[in-house]
């Protein structure tokens, strides 16, 4: 039996035509041979007309250059992939409620997973919660470690002492009056890890909408943008797999781990290493560069950034580039290149250390993004 997508939706309705969604697991898409250069999938309805009414049907689809649907895939009940050309307008309608999932992450390691199984006893903390001594927050890190520590960074969490000062409850209120941005605790405590935790994000998201796009971006309307802090040293994403931080587009949901270091944030991104970085503010930033990107690149292009999408970008250079230019995490698919290049972008030492690629810089001058967050 073909496992099904979890984000399969129901009661669907558009144009008057009911929708129906039997789209096939992404995990299980990845092992398609059919699909082994397949990045990006996004979604597209099928439009059925039967004698006495019509429906229509959600399929994955592989875009084109301009991320617009353009071949529908779909499974049949032993498995069999098919496709066909999407004709929008006659055959095939745009999906207004659109999903864009990468099969590269099914396929490579997710951000900042670990790659060990992690025990507690091991890495011993303080009654706050801080890792002590040489126990780091780190699962086989990284020989690069993502982060410049030639830079000899200094030992602090980036926490604005206002925030620091702030409970639960008060963080909580303040992003959901000032940007209906809801803070959700499923963490079982309001004190010492979790507030301390709570307090660094609201840091790094009060640093990042100085710029009005990124207030516009970070911004929730009739559905806020969910935080989500979760007891431990990792979240599940999709297909069990573990990572520190994910973001899910379709929820406009960021979850953290409240097990991720507070301390250590480097004096400059790494770029060009495997990481940008591993500390809490920039996991935070790019994370909520996922979310921003959208807006950010629509705003660059009416300001003359020279790329028809970040797709495009991504595609015009080989993996190698991205590795050096960025981070060898940025060249996993176009999404990770933006967050990797937003966090480096918005960093507090971004003028201390390397440059990023001129197309990149471009992006994000044209759409008014500020330098060092």
């Amino acid at each position: 039996m073909v496992p099904r997508h979890e984000g399969n939706r129901r009661g669907d309705v558009v144009d008057g035509r009911k929708v129906y969604d039997y789209r096939a697991s992404v995990d299980y898409l990845a092992g398609k041979a059919q699909l082994s250069d397949v990045q990006l999938l996004t979604t597209v309805l099928s439009r059925r007309d039967g004698q006495h009414s019509g429906y229509f049907v959600r399929r994955w689809a592989i875009p084109d250059a301009h991320d617009a649907p353009s071949t529908a895939i779909w499974t049949n009940s032993v498995g069999d992939l098919s496709s066909i050309a999407v004709d929008l307008g006659a055959t095939d309608a745009l999906d207004p409620h659109v999903e864009n999932v990468f099969l590269t992450r099914a396929k490579a390691l997710a951000f900042l997973s670990t790659r060990a199984e992690w025990d507690e006893s091991e890495h011993p903390r303080d009654d706050h919660g801080r890792f002590e001594g040489d126990g780091g927050g780190d699962v086989s890190a990284p020989e690069s470690g993502g982060g410049g520590e030639d830079a000899a960074p200094k030992e602090t969490t980036g926490t604005d002492p206002k925030f620091a000062a702030m409970s639960l409850d008060e963080l909580t209120s303040y992003l959901s009056n000032n940007g209906n941005i809801w803070l959700e605790n499923d963490t079982g405590t309001k004190t010492g890890r979790t507030q301390e935790v709570a307090a660094n994000i609201v840091t790094t998201i009060d640093r990042l909408r100085q710029s009005p796009i990124m207030a516009a971006s970070l911004q929730g309307y009739q559905n806020p943008t969910k935080i989500s802090l979760v007891k431990g040293a990792y979240v599940r994403a999709e297909g069990g797999r573990r990572t520190f931080a994910h973001y899910r587009s379709t929820e406009k949901r960021l979850t953290i781990a409240t097990g991720l270091r507070l301390s250590n944030v480097a004096a400059k991104p790494g770029i060009g290493k495997e990481l940008i970085g591993k500390d809490l503010p920039t996991v935070t930033a790019h994370e909520l560069g996922h979310q921003a990107m959208g807006k950010i690149i629509i705003e660059a292009k009416k300001n003359g950034w020279s790329h028809e999408s970040i797709t495009q970008l991504f595609q015009s250079k080989s993996k190698a580039v991205w590795e050096k230019a960025v981070s060898k995490y940025s060249a996993t698919d176009p999404h990770e290149l933006f967050a990797e290049a937003f966090a480096a972008w918005t960093h507090p030492g971004y003028q201390q250390g390397k440059a990023l690629p001129p197309e990149l810089v471009s992006l994000f001058e044209k759409a008014g993004v500020k330098k060092g967050g």
